[in-house]
């Protein structure tokens, strides 16, 4: 298990640049596995991504599209909303599951 850092970012402005940084906290026992590596060739995003799959226990992390996570140094981005799951059955909610990305090279 592992500790991760979150960074959120504020909406951008007029020219793209990223809005302010706060500090979204700590993320603690998180399980962190590989989920795909790729190569993309298009002109504006010309690179080698790595995506890594996040298991977190709780179910409330504030985590969004815009916020960074730094893991083992590296900071990545978001994909997307984390998914948050319940069991409908006996109503356990034990967390949620996202995925992060960063450009290698």
């Amino acid at each position: 298990m592992t500790d991760l850092t979150v960074t959120h970012y504020g909406p951008r402005d007029a020219r793209g640049n990223p809005g302010v940084a706060t500090d979204g906290g700590t993320l603690t026992g998180c399980a962190v596995a590989p989920s795909t590596t790729e190569d993309t060739q298009e002109r504006a995003t010309d690179g080698v991504y790595e995506r890594l799959t996040v298991y977190c226990p709780d179910i409330n992390a504030d985590v969004q599209p815009t916020s960074k996570i730094t893991y083992r140094g590296n900071v990545y981005d978001v994909d997307g909303f984390p998914q948050r799951w319940e069991n409908p059955f006996t109503g356990s909610q034990p967390g949620c599951v996202f995925d992060i990305t960063r450009k290698v090279v």
